[in-house]
């Protein structure tokens, strides 16, 4: 959605190729106790950086958000690895 509003043509043309992995990602993610939270929080602050027309600080938000968006991926990952880990484990 900020992808299309950015007026960036290239933003949607990035990011519809990878849409389905960054969606299953962010659900497995968001089963991460405090995850949920932590998204909603840099949402916020993304949104009213946009509202106020401040690009500069909208974007380290944005890079705030990604930067914890990987760490919580990573976190989804390691826990997934390590119960698929635990299925294999006769």
């Amino acid at each position: 959605m900020l992808a299309q509003a950015s007026q960036n043509p290239l933003l949607p043309l990035l990011l519809d190729p990878i849409r389905e992995l960054l969606h299953d990602l962010s659900r497995r993610a968001s089963a991460l106790p405090g995850a949920p939270q932590d998204a909603l929080k840099h949402h916020k602050q993304i949104l009213a950086c946009v509202q106020r027309h401040d690009g500069k600080t909208a974007r380290r938000a944005m890079r705030d958000h990604l930067a914890s968006a990987e760490r919580w991926g990573e976190l989804a990952s390691q826990q997934a690895d390590y119960l698929n880990q635990d299925a294999e484990t006769p």
